[in-house]
């Protein structure tokens, strides 16, 4: 194998998935303080590593991933993503609390106002509209 033709290989061996790791209890575990929704203040469990994202055709790009693990009263865990190797996983967690609350009022937009993607021609068409809407 060592003569093996063609370009190096970029990335390595597959992670195992997100809800492998959260069943294998030697895979060290972090806590962390933070604020949670409603200005909450909630202990989560945490797991926390960096790798690589990669698809065909795309060269991988170099991410650090937090899995929240679920607790009593969130039981389903969440996985985020940042590009930013240096980002602590607290702030990484807190830059994703502080997006949801943007999620929900595109979502609601979307729901009651039946705002979708603006689909005119020009800049000044799309500035125009969307005011108008959320009026």
């Amino acid at each position: 194998m060592a003569n093996k033709k063609g370009h190096k290989n970029l990335v390595g061996k597959r992670l195992p998935l997100f809800s492998e790791m959260l069943k294998n209890n030697s895979l060290i575990r972090e806590k962390e303080t933070v604020s949670w929704y409603n200005n909450e203040i909630k202990t989560v469990e945490f797991m926390t590593g960096t790798s690589l994202w990669y698809g065909y055709g795309i060269r991988p790009v170099p991410i650090k991933w937090v899995l929240i693990c679920g607790s009593k009263s969130n039981p389903d865990p969440v996985v985020i993503f940042t590009t930013d190797l240096e980002c602590h996983p607290k702030d990484i967690i807190m830059g994703f609390i502080a997006r949801w609350p943007i999620e929900t009022t595109f979502e609601e937009a979307r729901r009651h106002l039946g705002m979708e993607t603006q689909r005119q021609w020009s800049d000044k068409a799309v500035e125009r509209e969307t005011p108008c809407i959320l009026a």
